[in-house]
């Protein structure tokens, strides 16, 4: 049987870390560290990955318009995996 990563212990350091971390709402990096001007030029972006989902569902978003169904905004997009599919493959 395969040893547990973290024990109990330190899973629960971890989560208490975790919530008195405050993270930018923009990135969801640590504020204090995204924010700083001081590290500004610490970051740099890697390659873009597309979302598959995002893009199923501003597909599906963009054959609803206000003129036939008013308050698009107030409308809730789920999104779920095709029948047949298991963590997206087949």
């Amino acid at each position: 049987m395969a040893e547990p990563e973290w024990d109990a212990d330190t899973r629960d350091l971890v989560i208490a870390l975790e919530v008195d971390l405050e993270l930018c709402p923009r990135c969801g990096q640590p504020a204090e560290i995204c924010q700083d001007p001081e590290r500004q030029f610490d970051w740099q972006a890697g390659a873009p990955v597309r979302c598959h989902a995002t893009t199923a569902l501003r597909e599906a978003q963009a054959k609803v318009s206000e003129e036939t169904n008013p308050h698009t905004d107030a409308l809730i997009w789920p999104l779920q995996l095709r029948d047949g599919r298991v963590n997206g493959r087949t």
